[in-house]
Order: C-alpha cells, then structure tokens, then sequence
C-alpha cells in the first residue's frame, strides 16, 4: 500500500484565499509544513513593524533564514525614527551595509513604507532614504515628522508614487507642495496631510479676483501646481476657510475621498454662512470646474455645511456631531441627500429634533448611527449635566424610532450605543454624574438586542438588516510614583447582535433571523457600515 502524502502546493494555493489574520495563524499550527506556508502568507497580510534596533536585527535575522521564500512575500515596511546605533558604526567598518538597508535592497516587492523620520538627520537615515528612493516597487509613502532627509527622499523617489501621506506640520500650504510634489503628479492618486491651508485672513476672495502677496509671496493660487490625477484628499487639520474654488483648482478630478476633518470656530475667522455662500458661487459660477461627483466625504457637522456640496456623494461620514451642532449636518444632507450615512452623535438633550425630515429620507438606503454617551468634557456645573445625569433607555428609544420612522427608504441600520465614562470625583469641579439606570440597560448582556431590533423594524418598515452593538468602558484616575496621575481603563464591554429580515408572505409577520457574527462582519464591512479612523481612535 503506498503512502498517503499531502500535496502542499494545494495547501499554498489555498492560504491565498485566507484573508482573516487569525485564520492564517490557526493555519500555522497545524504542522510544520503549513507554517512555513502560513509564514509566507502573514508576510504578505500586514505590514512589519521595525521600530527600534533590536527588532531590525531579529526581523534581519528571520528574513534571511530563507530569504528566497520570505523576502519576496513582504509588502510593506513600517519604520520607526532612530538614530546611529552601535550596529550600524560596526557594519561601517566592516564595509557592508546596515540590517536594515539590507533588509530593503532585499525585499523585490515593497509597495508600502511608512518612515517615521528621527529629529534632525543621521547619516544612518540616509543611506535608509536612499535605498527607499530607489525602490522601483513602491507605491504607498507614509513619512511622519520632519529632517533633512524628508525633502530628499520626496525628490528622490524613483517609482510612480500612487498614495502619499505626509503626517508633518512642516508642510501646511499649496506653495510647500510645489517644492516636490509636481514631479510625483502623473501617478499620484491619493494625497493625505496633517496640516493644511487654502486660505489666509478675514476675508472671502474669489480664486479669480485674487492678487499676490507682498512680494509674490504666497504666490496666487492660480500660479500654484494642479494635480490631476489625484482623486482623493485628506486633511486631518484644515486651517482657515475650507473654500471649494481652492481645492477643485488644485484637485480638478478628484472623485474619491475628500476628508477635512473639523471645522475649528476658535482659529477659522470667517462666518459659517459667509464660506457656504463662498462655496455656492463657486459651484454656480464655474460648473465645469466642480467636482461631478464624490465617493465619500469625511467631516464634522459643521465642515459639511459649509462645504455646501451640490455634486451627488455616494457615502457621507460625520464625526463628532452634538445636540448643538447637528441641525449644521441636517441643513446640509437636506440640500444634498446621500444615499449612505454615518453619524457620529454625541448625547445632549434634543439631539434628534428634526435630524431627518423626508427631504432627505428618499435616496437614504444604508445608516450608521453611533450614540455616544460619555462625561469626558461634561462637568458638574455645566449645562446639561442634571439632564445626562437623569437618562433612561427607554426614552432614548422612544425619541430614537420617532426620529428614524421618516427614513421610508432604509434597507440597512447599524445602531452602535457607546460609553466613555469618568466617575465623578470632585464634588463641585469633578465631571457630570452618569445615569446608572441608563448604562445598566445597556451594558453588555444585559441590553435587550432582540427587543431593540424588533422594535426598530416596526418603525421603519423598510428594514432588511439591523445591527445593535453596545460597548463601553470606565475611566478613572491613578495615583502614581511622585505625584503622577494617569487615566486607567476598567470593565469594559462590547457586544454585537445581527438580524436579517425574513418575509414570507404578505399575511404573515416580518421574522428577525438572527445572523452569525462572521455573517454579520461580511455584510457589515460590504455594506460600509463602517466606522470613520476618528471613530475607531476617539469613540470605541
């Protein structure tokens, strides 16, 4: 009788297939023969992490245990700031070049590097910037923080760049980017920024009535270089007034993401309504300049008012929204529906007052609602606290299918009720107290998924899939070694229930079918009922 063998090449076909990184590393410990094909799989997933020198030269070490099978898998490098450690002074005698240069001029298919840049610049950090700028591969550049080798390498990268994001204050106007930029213009499609600015002062010009400077300096924006091939932009920081004329000369194809951030009142010196109606004649005067079309817009409530959009935007994403803010985000999908929404709303009395009217409910198919009910910024003697501190559940159901019902249209919900609460502490100066009734309904377990659901579908007939997650944590402040005081999480939770609507006939009631959770995933990540990055970082 002939021995059975397993024919691996099947087995590293199929790890291709595997996307969840828990899968392929279950995948691993079968034997030892799948984990050098899970290996190979994991190198290609996510990207590797080398901050500091000890896990250069492990990761250095690994790599070339089997550099033929494992160097050409890695994707993408993560590297951290360093300065000239005592290994690199040793290879210098040597002759021979760094791990981690090594480590570059070995991988054959690097598209992605994110390069957190040391203060000020080392010789080390050169000979790492030239081996990156001579990856013919690249295709994705993350730098962080500023030196002198920053500008080196943006002038020095030989690959047609797709996506830059440049998380540095050193760069904050049009006129910075024409240093280096241009050149990477014909391939570059996604541009992303920490800081940016496309106006100056206390007054609204127009892009064609514009002068320049003092001196030419800043020159007129119609001087600065466009960038046609970039469909999407972000902006974690905007500064000044988010004028459209501005960004649609600089972005005139841009039909991806557009993600501004926050429109900050405290640095922003132009009235909200001064920059809407700016952005309207922008539009109205120039229409063969706006944008045709967005795929998704990324902004607080006030950001989106005033960017007073008339092309059709497939997803909006709104962060941070609040009782005081949210009728900003009403005014705006009003003019503008979308068929796609996600809400971040922070609880505050009357904040779903007239949120949804049915000017807006037509196209409106798929919602993310996130409630988020915390005391981080809410004190004893403010405004508002007696009422955070008197919640119920119930009424904050109730006020939710009266705000939901216009919404005619909904086919997908996704309800996410999330808390961040700090216990009270100081009698007069310390934060709000929390409803306890209202956080023991909700928390974990204990909520009722079921009855929500089956009370949310009443409302809105339309309903074909619904989503419930409860999650939360405490918060409070530890004491430390010589008087240091450090925030420490406890009890957290995070629950998810998923229904699909089930209708047999006419006569017969609606059904919820419970869905398994990796079902429930799928559809969510499908569907983009997904969350924004501030969401992940600031809410959950």
């Amino acid at each position: 009788m002939l021995d059975a063998k397993l024919n691996t090449d099947v087995f590293a076909v199929v790890s291709e297939f595997l996307t969840d990184y828990a899968d392929v590393l279950s995948f691993s410990l079968v034997c030892s023969t799948l984990n050098r094909i899970a290996t190979r799989r994991l190198l290609s997933m996510r990207p590797v992490s080398l901050k500091g020198d000890l896990s250069v030269q492990k990761f250095h070490t690994f790599l070339f245990a089997d550099a033929v099978t494992r160097a050409p898998r890695v994707r993408a490098l993560r590297i951290g700031g360093f300065k000239l450690p005592p290994w690199k002074i040793a290879n210098e005698a040597e002759g021979s070049p760094s791990p981690l240069v090594d480590i570059l001029n070995s991988c054959p298919n690097l598209e992605h590097i994110a390069m957190c840049f040391a203060d000020g610049s080392t010789d080390d950090e050169s000979s790492v910037v030239a081996a990156i700028a001579a990856l013919k591969t690249l295709r994705s550049l993350e730098v962080s923080d500023w030196s002198e080798n920053t500008l080196d390498l943006l002038h020095g990268i030989s690959s047609p760049i797709r996506k830059l994001a440049i998380h540095s204050g050193a760069i904050r106007s049009p006129d910075a980017l024409d240093e280096f930029l241009p050149r990477l213009a014909p391939s570059l499609e996604d541009l992303e920024l920490m800081y940016f600015r496309v106006h100056w002062g206390s007054t609204l010009v127009a892009l064609d009535a514009e002068a320049p400077g003092p001196d030419g300096h800043p020159p007129p924006f119609r001087a600065l270089a466009q960038y046609p091939a970039v469909r999407s932009f972000s902006a974690i920081i905007l500064i000044g007034a988010p004028l459209l004329d501005r960004l649609q000369h600089l972005f005139p194809a841009l039909d991806g993401t557009l993600s501004l951030g926050d429109f900050d009142t405290q640095i922003n010196r132009c009235p909200r309504d001064a920059i809407r109606a700016a952005n309207r004649r922008a539009q109205d005067a120039a229409p063969g300049h706006a944008w045709k079309k967005l795929d998704r817009v990324i902004c607080d409530a006030q950001m989106l008012y005033v960017l007073a959009l008339r092309c059709p935007v497939r997803l909006v994403m709104i962060d941070k929204c609040s009782a005081g803010t949210v009728r900003y985000a009403a005014d705006a999908l009003r003019e503008n529906p979308v068929p796609r929404l996600k809400l971040t709303l922070k609880y505050g009395r009357g904040m779903l007052d007239g949120v949804f009217t049915p000017d807006m409910a037509g196209p409106l198919s798929h919602f993310t609602l996130c409630l988020v009910y915390g005391n981080k910024k809410l004190h004893k003697r403010d405004a508002g606290a007696g009422d955070f501190g008197q919640l119920r559940w119930d009424r904050l159901l109730r006020a939710l299918l009266s705000a939901l019902r216009p919404l005619r249209n909904l086919t997908h919900l996704r309800v996410l009720i999330c808390c961040e609460l700090h216990r009270p502490g100081d009698p007069i100066w310390g934060k709000a107290a929390y409803s306890e009734k209202f956080v023991d309904a909700v928390r974990g377990p204990a909520f009722d998924f079921a009855g929500t659901a089956a009370a949310l579908v009443r409302a809105v007939p339309s309903l074909q899939y619904v989503f419930l997650t409860t999650c939360g944590r405490f918060i409070e402040r530890v004491e430390g070694g010589e008087g240091a005081r450090t925030w420490r999480s406890y009890d957290r939770w995070d629950v998810s229930r998923a229904w699909r609507v089930a209708v047999r006939d006419a006569k017969r009631p609606r059904r919820l079918v419970r869905l398994h959770s990796d079902v429930a995933d799928t559809i969510i990540r499908n569907e983009e009922l997904v969350l924004s990055e501030t969401d992940k970082v600031g809410v959950l």
